[in-house]
């Protein structure tokens, strides 16, 4: 019996009717950096990728919709599509066919663009508005089977197809992953903040951390307990390392709500705005020292009011595309972790506790927990105050841990991989060629055809297609041993 096409679905099939995108409905005074830096930042790291014979058309449509949610117009929509994520879709998308998807996405809309955009999250308590991805996602008109709305299924050989092409990626190698939210607590004068301090620095130095690569970007430390205190922490690794006016590294020393008070998270969006925009870099992480200060007064030990922290947390975090590190202090039983409600451990990612002088990993959601991090505290003297006495603070020490803690194991096809960029980049650029030189770019064609010629001289590790390659070179660029610079550009880190 044939069953009718849902109505969502012909206009994909069919091809669109012409679309005047200054029709489309959209919500004024949406930031349009903002918008474009979230959507960016969603595509990356949650953006469901579109596969061929697995819904692909329907998740595009929705992927293009979501985006736009964010404020973007279709014109840019289908330009930011077009990028890193259109890369990862298997197979890609042709610009043109994406282009109808997309067109149809803002022909069809239910509510106007921008309507997730974060102006809009924090102008209001409740949001009237569904979101557009929200509105597809419960549309009748979606697909429907025996009468009702199916949620998307995939079988376990599928979710194991894509086990590798949406993986997290790391701010610190084998800790922290971008974009997701970790706890560290202990117990008061063990060394939690300055911890968090060194962490935070090496963030924004793109200095190794413990041994582990990290991702650089700006760290922000929102130090709502410590008073003038702290500064004296960071003058401690101005004179240890030297802190230069071009290092993304802030400090906001203030009192902040975060549990009831939706100015004071909208407050800290722009502020940390302000401060990617000052030093071009995208927060990479935010520091929020201590759990209870910006709980402001609700108990640690209410689901109600630990439930409403978290839950705009996670809009803060969702605005920015940033880690979200929470410091706490552990309860009077230090068996059972952090004090307070328990929620506050199920929302995280990653758990680290601070105790017998080591960083201890006892949660770590999608990988294995490494092995404890030993530290120590340095005193450092930092000068003479203005009435001519002696001032010091300290910094963390932070042992880097055995190189077979954490080292790259490649499997074999992912070493050939690595060996074809790097022999590419020879031949094509000589004796200048220099990895870990953004100057020495391959595309992603020139790297696939040294990888077959490579192959033909190797024994075979399975067939030759687009996902399998794709696969690899994700798999690298997690272990930070390339990089993409561009569209279909990379370049080897080392």
């Amino acid at each position: 019996m044939a069953v009718p096409a849902p109505g969502w679905l012909l206009p994909v099939v069919a091809g669109a009717r012409p679309v005047r995108f200054d029709s489309v409905e959209a919500l004024e005074g949406v930031d349009q950096d903002i918008a474009i830096a979230r959507a960016d930042d969603w595509l990356r790291k949650h953006a469901p990728l579109s596969i061929e014979g697995d819904g692909g058309d329907a998740t595009a449509y929705r992927v293009a919709a979501k985006v736009m949610d964010f404020g973007l117009s279709p014109d840019d929509t289908l330009d930011l599509m077009l990028g890193w994520w259109n890369d990862q879709c298997q197979p890609p998308w042709e610009d043109e066919r994406l282009g109808v998807i997309v067109n149809n996405a803002a022909q069809y809309r239910h509510s106007p663009i921008g309507s997730s955009s974060a102006d809009v999250e924090f102008d209001h308590v409740e949001l009237a508005t569904t979101s557009e991805s929200e509105a597809v996602q419960n549309d009748d008109d979606m697909p429907v089977t025996s009468g009702n709305n199916p949620f998307e299924y995939q079988s376990a050989a599928e979710a194991s197809a894509m086990a590798l092409t949406q993986s997290a990626k790391p701010l610190i190698r084998g800790l922290l992953d971008q974009g997701a939210m970790s706890i560290l607590f202990a117990p008061p004068g063990t060394g939690k903040t300055f911890v968090t301090i060194d962490l935070l620095y090496h963030i924004a130095a793109g200095k190794e951390w413990a041994g582990r690569k990290v991702t650089k970007g700006l760290a922000v430390h929102l130090a709502a307990e410590g008073g003038g205190g702290v500064r004296k922490r960071y003058k401690a690794y101005d004179v240890t390392y030297g802190c230069a006016e071009d290092l993304p590294l802030v400090l906001i020393s203030v009192s902040a709500d975060l549990r009831s008070n939706k100015v004071d998270c909208k407050r800290l969006i722009a502020t940390i705005r302000a401060a990617e925009e000052r030093f071009d870099q995208p927060c990479s992480i935010l520091a929020i020292d201590t759990l209870s200060r910006v709980l402001a007064g609700g108990d640690e030990n209410s689901s109600v009011d630990g439930g409403a922290l978290v839950k705009n947390v996670d809009e803060v975090r969702e605005a920015l595309g940033a880690h979200i590190m929470l410091i706490h202090h552990t309860g009077k039983d230090a068996s059972r972790g952090g004090r307070g409600w328990s929620g506050f451990k199920g929302a995280v990612d990653t758990e680290i506790e601070i105790k017998d002088g080591a960083i201890h990993v006892d949660k770590q959601r999608d990988s294995e927990k490494p092995k404890p991090i030993r530290f120590h505290l340095e005193s450092v003297a930092l000068g003479l105050d203005t009435d001519g006495n002696a001032v010091s603070s300290a910094i963390a020490r932070v042992e880097a841990s055995r190189d077979d803690d954490f080292a790259d194991v490649l499997t074999p096809a992912q070493e050939r991989m690595l060996a074809a960029f790097k022999s590419a980049a020879a031949n094509k650029y000589g004796d200048r060629y220099r990895p870990g030189d953004d100057a020495f770019v391959l595309s992603s064609k020139e790297w696939d055809a040294k990888f077959d010629e490579v192959g033909s001289r190797l024994s075979p590790i399975g067939g030759r297609s687009r996902q399998t390659l794709d696969t690899h070179r994700l798999a690298l660029l997690e272990k930070c041993l390339v990089k993409k610079i561009k569209r279909a550009q990379w370049v080897a880190t080392q």
